[in-house]
């Protein structure tokens, strides 16, 4: 399978296709613990925008039920071509990695579709490299050593990642 993994938006994020790709708003979605239950955008306290791309918005959410904090992808249905989200929503769900950003469950409205993703906090690889404009080299071995074993995993698993550029990670 070949798949933008880490997607765009500032998510830093891979997924792929499951139940809730085919959910009405509100209906049940898969969770990663593999419980059925009800999802909406209600369930979430929005908290600031953390991330733009072309075809939506990352928000720093709080779960109102658990207290987390987590990414919440918000697409719009009409940018988005349907094959890679599904492909993008199912990766996201299989991979298991320290390095790659999770995503817990998904939802949709009429027109937007959205991804319950980890939050990690320190934002994306391509803000930090624009404030400091050329990374010195033991901290440039790190972010690669990292880089390396999180594709190491995704071609593991048979995925190729197409997509690695600053925005991404």
């Amino acid at each position: 399978v070949s798949v933008p993994m880490f997607g765009g938006a500032g998510a830093g994020t891979a997924t792929g296709a499951g139940a809730a790709d085919q959910a009405a708003p509100g209906a049940s979605v898969s969770t990663s613990t593999a419980k059925k239950k009800t999802i909406s955008l209600d369930a979430f306290s929005i908290i600031r925008v953390i991330g733009k791309g072309s075809f939506g918005k990352v928000f720093l959410v709080r779960d109102k039920a658990k207290q987390t904090l987590h990414a919440l992808k918000v697409l719009k249905k009409e940018y988005i071509i349907k094959k890679h989200t599904k492909t993008e929503n199912s990766v996201l769900k299989y991979v298991r990695h320290p390095y790659i950003v999770g995503c817990s469950m998904a939802f949709q409205t009429a027109d937007k579709l959205f991804f319950v993703l980890d939050y990690c906090a320190g934002g994306e690889l391509f803000f930090h490299l624009g404030k400091v404009g050329r990374f010195e080299e033991p901290r440039a071995k790190f972010y690669a050593a990292q880089i390396t074993l999180a594709i190491s995993y995704v071609h593991s698993c048979n995925i190729i990642y197409r997509d690695l550029k600053p925005e991404n990670v």
